[in-house]
């Protein structure tokens, strides 16, 4: 995620490496619509255990319909494993009994975890991890049939990081005991007991990513040092003593750098995932489709980083793997190229971005469901920033529409509401915008509760309220994503610093300086220790800094920091980037209150041309360089030139709300202008629709209120 650089969308989401849930998981309450709790993900971590035991899933619901899923999970229970295998076996005439040597308390902890009445299974995913570690330990399990009876159990709020963390080194430890059990017992001829060995092995790899898919690896218990604890614990038994089994060590030093990338531990996601990609080289070859992997994950993190060179090398070298293990690469290979795109369009390369977007919704057209729709969303985002706002509209749509038909697919429908709004907030039609933009808040908070993507919405939604004017609630909502983000993260994280340098520039706009230098100035402050002097986001809050600094009156320390941001974001993007041109606009406003105003011309013509190939003549940071080419010539005494540009300004503001703040700035400093040219009644009637519009939205003090209120005091003396 990046600053809310003004015009440009703030909401950047990733597409991220675990599969979006689908209805095969999805537990009976999920696929009913009705309230999801704790007992829903037990029931899909069940469907994973029997899915590791069996080969397959309880019940297969790809293609089929909510009602005809709800009828075929109501009519009765799925057979227990242990007669799953039977019948496996028996179908291909076997004459070993493998059903015999499963044992009996696997089927017992699995057929709770999958109890059709959320009361009947495990209370919590801890009460199933301490299930799994009873039975790892020759122990009884808790698990019984129902003739010995059932307490309903009362449901508990989600302790994840600690309980998946540990259910992670449960299941690494059932799944070895269990390939040692087949081996042991010789279910198979001698060669058919390793390949099965392996088969499990591959099969605890994608339950313990669907695992971490689930429960989102963040606790609100366990402090920060404690995760990473608990993760680097994890990280050396992979390295250490799974030296012997090379290829089940990739797969799960990948998905414990995914895990890092997830917890916002980026550096250390790196590293992990550079040595995963070595080892895999050395294991697979570099044209393994395994190495491919663990290369478009830590791609993944090296854009995280800001580190855009690194990242599209590595993307590019996983796509030309991938491209030749075509069709079994299509779904790595979409996520790849979808991954690519999102990183051409951080860097403002929109036309670079289009191309691996458009593939990525292709290859993902024949199956449709969640991932269809969020890479139509990612190239809804990309339509709309090469200005083709009508064709971003209708992706967002199809986005949207596919949601809503999915079973289980309300996160979908929240992700894709929220990408709607942002198109919908760049056509200024901001109402509609802020409704999509609160059914995916609604959807956040009800069902992820206090959530990095419950915060990520209330900032979109705070980028809707500023851009409609609305700085109050604009900051109310920047405000609480800013405390779930501590609460989540605690108060040093790089998550938290992007929140503080939004809420940081909104300060602004509203005129408390001192809550945006305080807030702005810790978001650099983290900045600076997390990820460097170099990244994106240092530049985009020295600019943010130098816009209050100009605020303040002190210009000249203003011209040294918007000169250092743009330096810092010229190490990123091009000069014709939205975040250089409105960078050289501020720098351009600065010079003119320097009185260097050939310098200041020169920079806001630069700025204005990009930004006009960028967004379009009519988007609202257009506006804000004609104001600013307005007061350059008023310094220069060209009034009726500067009365002009302000009126221009004006009625790009008031096209987008009649009542907008920064029109009324416009119209008020337009009075101004006014009344230099003796013009007393024109002046009046433009303060008089400004006046109160600029007192409602702004504090007192606010440089903007102060200066109508001083035209409005010399008017009246005349």
């Amino acid at each position: 995620k990046l600053l809310d650089a003004g015009g440009e969308p703030t909401g950047d989401h990733t597409e991220t490496q675990y599969r979006a849930l689908t209805p095969n998981y999805a537990s009976p309450e999920q696929i009913a619509g009705r309230a999801v709790t704790t007992a829903t993900d037990v029931y899909s971590l069940g469907v994973m255990l029997y899915e590791l035991l069996t080969g397959t899933r309880p019940f297969e619901h790809a293609g089929r319909s909510s009602a005809a899923i709800e009828q075929a999970l109501e009519a009765g229970p799925a057979p227990r494993p242990s007669e799953r295998l039977a019948a496996s076996d028996r179908g291909r005439g076997e004459d070993r009994p493998a059903w015999r040597t499963l044992p009996g308390d696997l089927d017992r902890i699995v057929m709770k975890a999958l109890a059709f009445e959320p009361e009947l299974r495990y209370a919590s995913v801890e009460a199933l991890a301490e299930d799994v570690d009873r039975f790892l330990g020759g122990m009884p399990v808790r698990a019984r049939p129902r003739t010995w009876g059932y307490r309903a159990q009362k449901f508990v709020r989600r302790n994840r990081t600690a309980v998946v963390l540990g259910l992670l080194l449960g299941v690494f430890a059932l799944v070895f005991a269990l390939t040692a059990s087949i081996q042991a017992l010789r279910l198979r001829a001698e060669r058919n007991a390793a390949l099965m060995a392996q088969a499990r092995a591959e099969e605890a790899v994608a339950f313990v990513e669907r695992v971490f898919q689930i429960q989102d690896p963040r606790s609100e218990s366990a402090s920060r040092a404690g995760t990473e604890e608990l993760l680097d614990a994890q990280r050396d038994r992979v390295l250490s003593e799974l030296a012997d089994q090379p290829e089940l060590q990739v797969r799960l030093a990948s998905t414990l750098g995914l895990i890092y990338r997830n917890q916002g531990l980026l550096e250390r996601a790196r590293d992990l995932l550079e040595r995963t990609v070595e080892l895999a080289r050395r294991v697979h070859g570099p044209e393994h489709l395994q190495t491919a992997r663990a290369r478009n994950s830590l791609g993944m993190v090296q854009t995280d980083l800001g580190e855009y060179e690194a990242s599209e090398r590595s993307f590019l070298e996983a796509i030309e793997v991938l491209e030749r293990h075509l069709p079994e690469s299509r779904a790595d290979l979409g996520l790849a190229l979808s991954s690519l795109g999102q990183l051409y369009r951080v860097e403002g390369r929109t036309d670079s971005a289009e191309g691996p977007l458009r593939r990525s919704v292709e290859l993902a057209e024949p199956e449709g469901g969640t991932v269809l729709a969020h890479r139509l969303g990612h190239l809804a985002t990309v339509r709309q920033r090469q200005g083709d706002l009508e064709e971003a509209e209708a992706l967002a749509r199809r986005a949207v529409d596919i949601s809503w038909s999915l079973a289980g697919g309300e996160m979908a429908l929240a992700e894709t509401s929220n990408a709607l709004g942002e198109v919908l907030r760049n056509k200024t039609e901001y109402r509609e915008a802020e409704e999509h933009l609160r059914r995916a808040l609604e959807i956040y908070r009800r069902r992820l509760g206090h959530d990095p993507l419950t915060a990520a919405v209330l900032n979109n939604l705070g980028v809707v309220l500023r851009s409609r004017g609305d700085y109050r609630e604009a900051r109310a909502a920047y405000a609480e994503g800013l405390e779930i983000m501590r609460e989540i993260h605690g108060d040093e994280h790089f998550f938290v610093a992007v929140h503080l340098g939004n809420l940081g520039r909104l300060e602004r706009f509203l005129g408390d300086f001192a809550a945006s230098q305080e807030h702005i100035e810790a978001a650099l402050a983290i900045f600076h220790r997390e990820v460097g002097d170099a990244h994106p986001n240092v530049g985009l809050n020295l600019k943010a800094l130098a816009e209050l600094r100009r605020d303040q009156g002190r210009v000249s320390e203003a011209l040294e920091l918007v000169r250092r941001a743009d330096e810092v974001l010229a190490g990123h993007v091009g000069p014709e980037h939205p975040w250089r041109a409105t960078t050289r606009v501020a720098e351009g406003g600065i010079l003119a209150d320097l009185g260097r105003f050939d310098e200041a011309e020169a920079r806001l013509a630069s700025a204005r041309e990009a930004l006009e190939a960028a967004l379009g003549p009519e988007a609202s940071p257009l506006a804000g360089v004609r104001a600013e080419l307005a007061a350059l010539r008023k310094a220069q005494g060209r009034l009726e030139a500067s009365a002009s540009l302000y009126r221009e300004a004006e009625a790009v503001w008031r096209k987008s709300d009649p009542e907008h703040p920064e029109g009324a700035r416009c119209a008020a400093a337009l009075a101004e202008v006014y009344r230099l040219q003796g013009r007393p009644d024109a002046a009046r009637r433009e303060l008089a629709g400004a006046l109160p519009i600029l007192r409602g939205a702004l504090l007192p003090g606010h440089p903007a209120l102060e200066a109508a209120e001083r035209t409005m005091r010399l008017l009246a003396l005349a």
